[in-house]
């Protein structure tokens, strides 16, 4: 299927030009039905997937992993973590291992820790982190450490500590406080190698607009200005010309004010900006957004439809085909050949699911 662009060019002269609409496929079903898993890669041609609630209700949490086999286009069960988790964060490092930190254990928050090694295809548990957290912000500075902030010790009770991951010690060391206490927030680098962090809540139905930076080089946060919007359960994906796109959530109450908006952080001015539209709402969706290196950016997760953004363009592109549910708390990652893998969530009965796509480009 193809759409028609028209351009007016300044002789009245109107151009058409067409564009390939990215096509959504079904693959074959993971082994184990997931949501609020980690999807990572760890290899040219596999992506780790771990944990995650596999019941109806979400309140059974995994320890199992499974590969994606992109050249098979499968997946294959692989070896357990040490420790069930949901709601944990899966950051590979500088040496192809992946850091595993955190998350929901079935009964409570927890500060273990555990590392995959690629080569070995084994995890080994490493020194727990300073505080208990689920749901935290994890981006990989530029120097190979982890930067972990936020989170919940326990339902309903944000935290404002943040924590580095050094590979090479295998340990974590406390830095400064965030601002303000976040859960259900979002985080993306900066060319300079500082990290914005945006949004969340600060508790149950105190959503946030607030937003700050994290400079490594001193180690301590600084608000910057407010998003135009309160967001949570949203996204943020960095762009080719170094600004920050954010991405849906909800402005509050849950399902109830889901967004289609987004907002585009300028570093130079430190302020956001009204970003092009959503055709859908998009809620739940951590890690559902992908900056693909065209410059686009796809957005899956929340909704049954996948949509993608062009440099340039007022609002988001739908795919064709769609999923069979608005499911929350997938993942989405960019393969070699520039297609998306969408795996696994849960829908509005919370039940996960088994189901993975593939976004052709």
């Amino acid at each position: 299927m193809r759409r028609i662009y028209y351009t007016i060019l300044a002789l009245g002269i109107v151009h058409a030009s067409y564009a390939n609409e990215p096509s959504l496929t079904r693959l074959p079903d993971m082994n184990s039905t997931r949501a609020v898993h980690q999807t990572t890669q760890v290899s040219d041609n596999e992506w780790l997937i771990t944990g995650g609630c596999i019941d109806a209700g979400c309140d059974t949490v995994s320890n199992s992993t499974e590969l994606y086999q992109h050249s098979a286009a499968k997946f294959i069960n692989h070896i357990p973590m040490n420790e069930p988790r949901s709601s944990h964060r899966a950051i590979r490092l500088d040496d192809g291992d992946v850091l595993l930190v955190g998350g929901w254990t079935g009964t409570a928050a927890t500060a273990s820790a555990e590392r995959y090694n690629h080569r070995d295809k084994r995890f080994t548990a490493i020194a727990n982190m300073h505080s208990p957290r689920m749901s935290p912000a994890a981006v990989k500075l530029l120097n190979g450490k982890v930067l972990i902030a936020g989170g919940e010790r326990a339902t309903g009770s944000p935290l404002t500590s943040a924590e580095i991951y050094d590979p090479a010690q295998q340990q974590f060391t406390v830095v400064s406080d965030m601002n303000v206490a976040r859960s259900s927030h979002a985080a993306a680098m900066l060319a300079d190698g500082r990290v914005l962090i945006t949004g969340g809540q600060r508790g149950r139905n105190q959503p946030l607009n607030s937003a700050e930076i994290f400079d490594p080089v001193t180690g301590r946060f600084t608000l910057t200005k407010p998003m135009l919007s309160t967001r949570y359960k949203h996204a943020a994906v960095t762009l080719q010309d170094g600004r920050v796109m954010v991405l849906g959530g909800s402005s509050g109450g849950d399902y109830q004010n889901r967004l289609h908006s987004t907002e585009i952080f300028e570093p130079k001015t430190g302020a956001f900006t009204a970003g092009p539209s959503m055709q859908h709402v998009h809620f739940k969706i951590t890690n559902a957004a992908v900056a693909l290196p065209s410059g686009e950016v796809v957005i899956a997760g929340g909704s049954k439809h996948v949509e993608k953004w062009t440099p340039g363009a007022s609002v988001f592109q739908e795919a064709s085909g769609v999923i069979d549910a608005e499911y929350a708390f997938s993942t989405s990652s960019l393969l070699p050949n520039g297609a998306v893998l969408i795996v696994g969530g849960y829908d509005h009965r919370i039940q996960p699911t088994a189901g993975a796509w593939l976004l052709k480009p």
